[in-house]
């Protein structure tokens, strides 16, 4: 049954609810603990329990971006020619890793990217390996392309539910 409580202990409220089964016809049992106020336990809560019945739940995971499209660029390297690999593997490295690759990929909204194109418009130094690396503005097309990368890979990552 799902419960939101006071972990006195902890001095936070947190959710517990049943995602199902597993294989074996087990329970899933889902806890996740760090709301401030009731209300927002409450909010995840009903939000956790709807995305069930409808059929679109997917389980929390704390992958975060950058590790996703480094992942992503691997699996791309056997269907894509060289030069569009190394084309996707710069945007990815240079272009938004620096600006969006440390947020979860779960978290990632489009407030992040709109602010990601904002970015790529404006000339601008970055660590790259550990060292400062000038980059200037991208042209509007240099954008797109940051775009279809960044976009193909959100939509793979929606396949495969991970978001």
């Amino acid at each position: 049954m799902p419960s939101v409580k006071y972990n006195k202990e902890r001095k936070y409220y947190e959710v517990r609810y049943e995602a199902g089964y597993d294989g074996s016809g087990k329970r899933i049992q889902k806890y996740k603990g760090g709301f401030k106020r009731k209300s927002d336990a409450e909010e995840y809560l009903a939000e956790q329990l709807a995305n069930l019945n409808k059929g679109t739940y997917i389980e929390p995971q704390k992958t975060f971006l950058y590790s996703y499209l480094n992942d992503w660029l691997e699996e791309q390297k056997e269907r894509l020619s060289p030069t569009t690999y190394d084309g996707y593997e710069v945007n990815v490295r240079l272009h938004i890793n620096p600006y969006i690759g440390g947020i979860r990929l779960q978290e990632l909204r489009p407030p992040h990217i709109r602010k990601l194109y904002s970015q790529l418009q404006k000339d601008r130094v970055i660590k790259v390996d550990g060292e400062k690396k000038e980059l200037k503005a991208l042209s509007g097309t240099s954008i797109q392309y940051v775009h279809r990368v960044l976009s193909k890979a959100l939509e793979d990552a929606f396949k495969d539910e991970l978001i």
